[in-house]
């Protein structure tokens, strides 16, 4: 998942900045919603399949860790988001935030870890990494759009699309782990998934040819 999103975000920069320099923060809003929904997707299916990942990479011994997947897996959308909202802050060269953010996140990452790891056990890694890097992606969200909104009294992204994208995606995960014990269930939602991919199947190749047309465009201008 962390190379997938690795390679959208290096695929997408080039773009991003030129759509910056044309002042085109809804199409840019637009496009990283869609991208961050397709992300969604390999996630949940990446998650339901990890009890048997585990079986067949670790061996049952090692059956608990599948319920690490889940908040390290959905860490992958916060940490595509943030990149993004790097860049934007980058662009506009004002990076200071970066510093600090990461700073925060960290000692953050070790306080959680002393409290809950000795509480729950190896498991709550995985959701204390889930809660900085949604810290991360919360920091870098508010201060970029600080900064547009200072230079252009514009917005980028919706706060409240970001809620919606955010909470849908704790409920699936939450919910997918719940349903480790219930292979039947895990599978049929994958099934349910991929029909829901095929059916929108066209919509899809569209969005995606238009974003390709959109970056040949900007790069033939260039």
């Amino acid at each position: 998942m962390t190379i997938l999103t690795s390679s959208i975000n290096q695929a997408i920069t080039p773009w991003l900045y030129q759509s910056l320099d044309k002042k085109e923060f809804e199409k840019i809003g637009k496009v990283l919603m869609a991208l961050s929904v397709a992300i969604l997707i390999p996630m949940l299916i990446f998650i339901a399949l990890a009890p048997e990942a585990v079986l067949i990479l670790a061996g049952r011994e090692y059956s608990s860790a599948a319920y690490v997947i889940p908040p390290v897996a959905g860490s992958v959308v916060f940490l595509f988001l943030y990149t993004n909202f790097a860049n934007v802050e980058f662009y506009y060269d004002c990076n200071n935030f970066t510093m600090y953010i990461s700073m925060i996140g960290a000692f953050l990452n070790i306080v959680l870890n002393f409290i809950f790891i000795k509480l729950f056990g190896y498991i709550a890694a995985g959701y204390t990494t889930f809660v900085c890097y949604f810290v991360y992606c919360a920091g870098h969200y508010l201060f970029m759009e600080h900064i547009i909104w200072r230079k252009f009294k514009k917005h980028l992204i919706d706060w409240k699309k970001l809620f919606g994208l955010f909470s849908i995606m704790v409920i699936l995960m939450v919910g997918m782990s719940l349903l480790y014990n219930s292979m039947a269930i895990r599978y049929g939602v994958i099934l349910v998934i991929v029909c829901c991919v095929i059916l929108k199947r066209q919509v899809i190749i569209k969005s995606f040819n238009e974003f390709l047309q959109m970056r040949e465009k900007k790069t033939n201008e260039n």
